[in-house]
């Protein structure tokens, strides 16, 4: 299974948001994968689920963006690895917590389609493959989230791999 080394996810992340491949990201590009995650998991786009998770990648962005000082909103592959390494990773936790916790607690509960506070194969393979994972590295990902071992996935453990992976601190490939 690929793993992404402390900072490279957002390498990973830039060419996943970059659709188009021009170099460039912006708010839409982010609008674009909320709408796509939105899609997959058929939930109502008006629903507090979906709204919770738009504003999640609203926010991400919106920071990063400040921290880039890109007063365009277009942020390039460097402004966007710098922003994110600056503002997450290199403060550890805290950087987590601040920026990135919000979103994945809210890609945790739309994965969690029927609200049991589970997250099964199908509901983690469904957001990984729109995020870009290679469905292949599915069963590997899940087993190494799975950190009870008790063959179910839940909202916590889902949202600590996330923070593992984006601090460079786990080889959990969620990445394509």
């Amino acid at each position: 299974m690929a793993t992404a080394g402390k900072g490279q996810i957002f390498e990973l992340r830039f060419e996943q948001f970059d659709v188009n491949q021009d170099g460039r990201i912006d708010r839409s590009d982010f609008d674009q994968e909320v709408n796509r995650l939105i899609r997959a998991f058929g939930a109502d786009p008006d629903s507090p689920r979906a709204l919770v998770l738009r504003q999640s990648y609203l926010s991400v962005y919106e920071y990063l963006v400040s921290k880039a000082d890109a007063k365009s909103g277009v942020l390039s592959r460097q402004e966007f690895v710098t922003a994110a390494k600056s503002a997450i990773t290199d403060r550890g936790g805290v950087g987590f917590a601040e920026v990135m916790a919000p979103y994945a607690y809210a890609c945790a509960n739309l994965c969690d389609i029927d609200g049991d506070g589970m997250i099964s194969q199908e509901e983690l393979a469904t957001w990984l493959t729109v995020i870009g994972v290679r469905t292949d590295a599915v069963g590997d990902a899940y087993q190494a989230i799975d950190t009870d071992k008790d063959g179910k996935i839940s909202i916590g453990e889902l949202v600590s791999a996330i923070k593992s992976y984006v601090l460079g601190e786990s080889g959990i490939g969620m990445h394509g």
